[in-house]
């Protein structure tokens, strides 16, 4: 196992009543990129924690265990603060409901058609994916969201700050768990 950070559950509250269409720099492009991200993350999230519960019991280090259940806390919290978001762009006029509905489709699929292990392989890979987000999003201090809303900055550096501290649990499990590795006859 490579996982060395001390995973910790936070349960932030961010004002976002107040929060502008473009909210980030008045920049429309840096904006809905990370709105995209948002739109996304809530029902990501649930996925990435049910792909990892299907490996939970057969997982016997004491320290991952403890890592899969503060991998959940924090995931569980991410979905929640992007679902309040995402009810501010829907109030904004931006059209969320098509892209969650599709998305919400693709996870349903990919659960019925596709085995558990690569549904975990590919939950190890996405939660690669964000930590490297959240490392470039507090490089330079968090420059990315400098002349960002403040409750949006806050909002997705504790995100990445988060994804850095559990990127390793999911791909942990897959290791101890899954048995790792993953061949086209896999997914036969």
């Amino acid at each position: 196992m490579t996982h060395m950070i001390n995973i910790q559950p936070r349960k932030p509250r961010f004002d976002l009543s107040d929060v502008p269409v473009f909210w980030n720099d008045g920049d429309p492009v840096l904006t809905r990129f990370f709105d995209a991200l948002s739109i996304h993350f809530p029902d990501g999230e649930r996925f990435f924690i049910q792909s990892v519960r299907n490996y939970q019991d057969l997982v016997t280090d004491p320290k991952l265990r403890e890592d899969i259940k503060n991998f959940f806390r924090q995931e569980a919290q991410h979905g929640i603060v992007h679902d309040q978001y995402n009810a501010v762009m829907q109030s904004q006029g931006i059209h969320v409901e098509k892209v969650i509905a599709r998305f919400k489709l693709f996870i349903r699929l990919s659960q019925k058609h596709l085995p558990a292990k690569y549904l975990l392989a590919m939950t190890a890979a996405f939660e690669h994916i964000t930590a490297v987000l959240g490392e470039g999003a507090m490089e330079g201090e968090g420059e990315m969201f400098k002349n960002a809303h403040p409750a949006m900055r806050a909002m997705f550096m504790w995100h990445g700050v988060e994804e850095v501290e559990h990127k390793t649990v999911a791909f942990d499990v897959y290791e101890t768990a899954a048995g790792g590795g993953i061949s086209p006859a896999h997914l036969l």
